[in-house]
């Protein structure tokens, strides 16, 4: 996602930029995913209390570039069109 959104900046590239964005919930869902298994196993086995929490700190870190990356690409679109796009699942405006 990060290259991707490179190279939709530097190329000004107003509809990958909204692809780019819509691929952030995929990273969004798996986070979820990630937390949900992690709880269960540490609740399973408290032996792996340390190791999940530190899976799902990672897990986080990554779905925060994701949030990153789709900020980048609404500064794409603001370049485009000359005005502020919020590029998440929530806003449904049309393009």
């Amino acid at each position: 996602m990060v290259e991707n959104v490179l190279d939709a900046y530097i190329k000004n590239d107003e509809e990958k930029a909204y692809r780019i964005a819509a691929a952030d919930q995929k990273l969004d869902d798996a986070l979820e995913n990630i937390r949900k298994k992690c709880i269960e196993t540490m609740q399973k086995d408290p032996k792996t209390v340390i190791s999940g929490s530190h899976y799902t700190l990672v897990a986080t870190y990554l779905e925060r570039i994701g949030d990153y990356v789709t900020n980048v690409c609404e500064w794409v679109v603001f370049l485009k069109r000359g005005k502020i796009v919020e590029l998440n699942p929530g806003n449904k405006e049309e393009r």
